[in-house]
């Protein structure tokens, strides 16, 4: 996984940051003790913490199926990633995302913690079969510094991968027995982008899946850029 933060053009994806540098993480996982999409609901209460809302959509304002400019990474689908570094006590990356960060990783060899009853009958992430997306995810967290409106985009032009935005305090693997109060989900081919509201702190598990157990290279950036989805 390679792991940059900057702000970008597409073609210097990987190339320059701004506060940091590129990291290549190792092979494996380790113990430890510890568009298209449619919105599920916001709120308060649950597991998944309190406080805020989010949404995603179809139109170019709102979120979309099509990867948007600032979240294209060039990726080269013969490029050759190591495996994701993932803790088994909370099945996330062992990198958390930041704003302005941007991510390219596989999620070959990642956890199995969910699939299509998870993301549709249980959590109304987004409308997918029951049996699908029973193969590896990744899943990556990230603290919402509550300042609004947070753009998630996906960049999978080699695999058909799927993005989803779970509100989760992080302190454990999701899985679909968990009562969840927010889910968005973006299940566009090819990659696409959603966006997720809060006005407190909060956690979130970015999670890339795929739909028929696809595995493969893609980029996922957080754009925490002012961005009103309801501004003419």
């Amino acid at each position: 996984m390679k792991r940059s933060r900057t702000s970008r053009w597409p073609s210097l994806a990987l190339v320059f940051c701004v506060s940091g540098c590129i990291i290549e993480l190792e092979k494996g996982n380790r113990d430890s003790g510890s568009g298209a999409g449619s919105g599920g609901s916001g709120g308060s209460g649950g597991s998944g913490g309190s406080g805020g809302s989010s949404g995603s959509g179809s139109g170019d304002d709102a979120g979309g199926g099509a990867t948007p400019q600032w979240a294209d990474m060039n990726i080269d689908c013969d490029v050759s990633l190591t495996d994701t570094v993932w803790d088994e006590g909370t099945c996330q990356a062992e990198t958390r995302l930041e704003c302005g960060d941007s991510v390219l990783a596989t999620n070959a060899n990642g956890p199995s913690q969910l699939d299509g009853g998870a993301y549709a009958s249980f959590w109304a992430c987004a409308v997918v079969g029951p049996d699908s997306y029973t193969g590896n995810e990744q899943h990556f967290y990230f603290e919402h510094p509550g300042t609004g409106y947070v753009r998630i985009g996906l960049d999978s032009p080699c695999e058909d991968l799927d993005l989803f935005v779970v509100r989760w305090d992080g302190g454990s693997c999701l899985h679909p027995e968990l009562s969840i109060v927010e889910c968005e989900g973006q299940v566009s081919s090819g990659g696409g982008w959603l966006y997720i509201w809060n006005n407190t702190p909060s956690g979130y598990v970015v999670i890339v899946d795929g739909p028929n157990g696809e595995n493969g290279p893609y980029g996922v950036t957080l754009n925490c850029e002012d961005y009103d989805p309801f501004a003419r």
